[in-house]
């Protein structure tokens, strides 16, 4: 774990910010600990990548949607790129440049915000909070260390 990381963890378990109740368990009981940010109990962005017939199978009027996205890409260099992904091999959905490009399309009335939502949405996945918060799985020893310093 990088020393950011760690800065990361030390801040989550000493402020608790969703009320975990970490400090219930240390230092006694740092495996409880470890569960709490293991656990899959969130909900998180995640690489998924998504093709057009996902779009047509997930979402509400996708084809309507594809076809907006087709239109502009004549004009927009990067929606031109992003239909040739999700033609063929896909785009992750979950990436934050994919992300920042939907809310652009939908800020220029380009796509609704429900349609940039719709899309983002395909990303979220149960995950920890340790993947919330960008961190590997959390070992004891982790716990250990940046509660020592």
């Amino acid at each position: 774990m990088s020393p950011e990381q760690h800065t990361i963890l030390r801040e989550e378990l000493l402020l608790d910010p969703l009320n975990f109740g970490y400090s219930t368990f240390l230092p006694q009981a740092p495996g409880k600990v470890v569960e709490l940010l293991n656990a899959a109990t969130r909900t998180v962005v995640k690489l998924k990548f998504v093709t057009a017939r996902g779009v047509l199978a997930e979402i509400p009027e996708g084809a309507q949607l594809l076809d907006k996205l087709e239109h502009v890409s004549t004009s927009i260099p990067e929606v031109k790129w992003a239909m040739k992904f999700l033609i063929t091999d896909g785009i992750d959905i979950g990436h934050s440049k994919t992300r920042m490009l939907l809310d652009q399309l939908s800020t220029a009335g380009i796509i609704t915000q429900q349609e940039s939502s719709y899309l983002k949405d395909l990303a979220l996945q149960p995950g920890s909070r340790a993947e919330e918060l960008g961190l590997p799985t959390i070992l004891e020893s982790d716990i250990s260390l940046v509660l020592d310093k």
